[in-house]
């Protein structure tokens, strides 16, 4: 059903509202009610609480858009305590104001109270008159206060720079009027702001060279700040950051706020939901955001990396056949694991991730943002547009701040590329070391760098996810290459070692490693991206390297194994799959012997060695205990099944008042239903609906 209003003739739609000429009806259709003579009409999906009832027609009756923190537990009283006749006027949507009473009298929104125990953040009331909004009335409670500091006078700066800082000042002022009872953004506004002015600081200074050096500059040598090259690469460092936040500041300011209450002074730009909005929706990434961030948060990896890990003991890593050997011996590296160092959690200094919906970005993470397909609005439990995906994009996060630690700098002058030259020549040392012994002052994280690097080298042999190499029987000698070629090597990894990080995380604090649930989801997932298929191999790659973080063998037993249960997963699953022709294809492929050894092999071989670093050194059994601490989590292992039986225990056909702790295992739960078929298509986007109101429900 969609709720929809329109403007009678001669009259605009504009942002204010206007007594008599606002016409309201609630249509019961698949595709949006739109007329093409219409001009000026405004629509958003709703859903009736109970199955079966036909749209109201709309008169004389009063319209409640109430404003929930906790909606689906709202939704779960009124469920299992109120009568019939008071359900049959309830509905939800997408919106800020997500749910919607129908009443016919005074009496209706009484027993509406009396059987709704949460009290609202707002309401917002239309008063119908022949099927026209004859007034409306508010019922707003206090905005949230903030105490923003001033930012320094900006105004020595050239206009293009001006008007870029005007931009983000403003974007914040207009941001922080709307937000009312958001503790994400509004802990989101008040970092961003505090970064936006430590950029601004930066752009101040390096145009004027007044004060002192701002501690946040990379560079700290005045005389390289004057370099004109150096100077101008900082400056636009700045002024990306500063563009990435008004982009993002402006998508989030009207998504989560357009269709809050006053609504009609907010209108949407989705316009599928333009008149009530995604603010829900929205909500619900903040939710997911948050619980993600701040299992982080539970271990500093930062400090432990760039702190610890400098004073702990090395891991034994090769043997005497140094480059050209793949063994390594691994037995010890767990006692070197991330929960075995103590560090103070930090998470007040972390900056909140602004999320919003978007068609052209879909999944994707950045430094500032994390984004959702918009079609995972309607879709969000489709195979092909799951809200699951975000979890990958969360991990690309966490895993840049374990590389930056990793390649971290303590130079004063912030100088990178003579780290990097220290740390190839500490790695220059050890392979050059007949006795295979470790330099002085070689500790666990030079060797974790040993690890990376030694992967880095051999690619240019066997290959990697990205780097495809035929397969020769004779094997070609590797050696040490000069700093200048290795620099590229590595550099040009950088992203495949991201993504075996993320792939393999993604499969143990999402999934909680249940593989067949895992390759299923993704691919199917995938099925939906057409650039997939131009580069089938690699995602192959990404799939059997993580099926092999769950194997412990020999590298040829490992990739054979993994190739089985890949092919198996496929193959007993033909329903699912029997209309996706790009899994067709990888079956295909994982069927071809003679061109999985040729293409394949060799550069899973290589990237083990990254898999049982991330296992064995920056797996995390208290994020993953974190992540899943949820009373209504239900496992059970049974006879048949390698991976034990998964299920969140909220029913998906009814509202119950209950909170979800862990939104992700929840949303996990939902997916595995939808690929046993018990969430049917065409219920997806109710489904979905609820899901969003549930993931609000804290």
């Amino acid at each position: 059903m969609w709720l929809k209003i329109k403007y009678v003739v001669d009259e605009q739609d504009c942002n204010f509202f206007k007594p008599d000429t606002i016409f309201i009806s609630i249509v019961d259709s698949i595709t949006a009610p739109i007329d093409i003579n219409e001009t000026s009409v405004r629509i958003s999906k709703i859903f009736p609480l109970i199955e079966n009832i036909l749209p109201p027609i709309l008169q004389n009756q009063i319209i409640y858009l109430f404003d929930y923190r906790n909606p689906y537990q709202t939704l779960g009283t009124i469920y299992q305590r109120a009568p019939e006749d008071l359900k049959e006027k309830i509905y939800f949507s997408y919106g800020a104001c997500s749910i919607l009473l129908i009443a016919d009298s005074e009496e209706t929104i009484k027993k509406f109270d009396q059987y709704c125990k949460y009290q609202y953040d707002s309401r917002e009331t239309w008063i119908l008159v022949d099927g026209l909004i004859k007034g409306i009335q508010y019922d707003i409670k206090p905005f949230t206060t903030f105490n923003l500091s001033m930012i320094k006078d900006y105004s020595c700066l050239s206009t293009v720079l001006r008007s870029i800082v005007d931009e983000s000042i403003t974007s914040i002022q207009v941001f922080k009027n709307k937000i009312k009872h958001d503790k994400h953004n509004v802990t989101a506004v008040n970092k961003l702001f505090n970064t936006i002015s430590v950029l601004v600081e930066e752009l101040i200074y390096l145009n004027t060279f007044k004060g002192y050096i701002p501690q946040s500059l990379d560079v700290q040598d005045i005389g390289r700040l004057k370099n004109t090259f150096e100077n101008q690469m900082l400056q636009q460092q700045a002024i990306d950051r500063l563009i990435q936040i008004n982009s993002s500041l402006s998508y989030v300011s009207t998504q989560t706020y357009s269709g809050s209450i006053p609504v009609l002074e907010r209108r949407s730009l989705v316009r599928r939901s333009s008149l009530l909005g995604i603010g829900n929706c929205v909500r619900a990434l903040n939710r997911i955001v948050d619980y993600i961030e701040n299992a982080f948060t539970s271990s500093n990896y930062s400090d432990i990396i760039t702190e610890d890990m400098q004073r702990t003991p090395p891991l034994k890593v090769l043997n005497s056949n140094y480059l050209n050997s793949h063994y390594y011996d691994k037995r010890d590296w767990h006692k070197s694991n991330i929960d075995t160092f103590k560090s103070p959690n930090k998470e007040e200094d972390n900056l909140k991730k602004l999320a919003y919906f978007s068609s052209r970005r879909a999944y994707r993470e950045s430094e500032f943002a994390i984004t959702a397909s918009l079609n995972s609005v309607s879709s969000g439990l489709s195979l092909e547009w799951t809200l699951m995906t975000i979890t990958h994009e969360m991990l690309h996060s966490h895993v840049r701040i374990i590389f930056d630690s990793i390649f971290y700098t303590d130079s004063s002058d912030g100088n990178y590329k003579d780290s990097y030259s220290k740390f190839y020549e500490k790695f220059s040392q050890k392979i050059k070391n007949q006795n295979n012994e470790n330099p002085p002052e070689y500790y666990l994280i030079d060797s974790i760098r040993e690890a990376i690097f030694l992967y880095c080298i051999r690619t240019s042999r066997d290959g990697s996810i990205s780097n495809q190499k035929l397969y020769e029987s004779k094997t070609t000698p590797l050696y040490l290459p000069k700093e200048e070629d290795f620099y590229k090597i590595f550099r040009d990894e950088i992203r495949n070692l991201n993504e075996i990080f993320v792939h393999v995380l993604d499969l143990h604090y999402f999934y909680g490693g249940r593989i067949s649930k895992y390759i299923l989801l993704i691919w199917c997932s995938w099925a939906a991206v057409p650039q997939i298929n131009d580069d089938i191999r690699q995602y192959i790659l990404r799939s059997l390297i993580a099926i092999a973080s769950k194997i412990d063998q020999d590298p040829y037993t490992r990739f054979n194994l993994a190739k089985k249960e890949f092919i198996d997963i496929l193959m007993n699953n033909k329903s699912i799959i029997k209309n996706i022709p790009l899994i067709s294809k990888v079956l295909e492929i994982l069927q071809n012997e003679e061109l999985l050894d040729e293409y394949y092999f060799n550069a899973f071989k290589n990237s083990l060695i990254i898999v049982d670093l991330i296992m064995s050194i920056f797996y995390s059994k208290k994020i993953a205990s974190t992540l899943w601490n949820d009373e209504n989590i239900i496992r059970e292992q049974t006879d048949f099944e390698t991976e034990d039986e998964f299920s969140y225990d909220a029913p998906f056909e009814e509202f119950v008042d209950m909170t979800i702790n862990c939104p992700i295992p929840y949303l996990f739960d939902r997916m595995i239903k939808v690929l046993k078929n018990d969430i049917k298509s065409e219920n997806i986007e109710k489904q979905t609906a609820i899901s969003f109101l549930a993931i609000n429900s804290q």
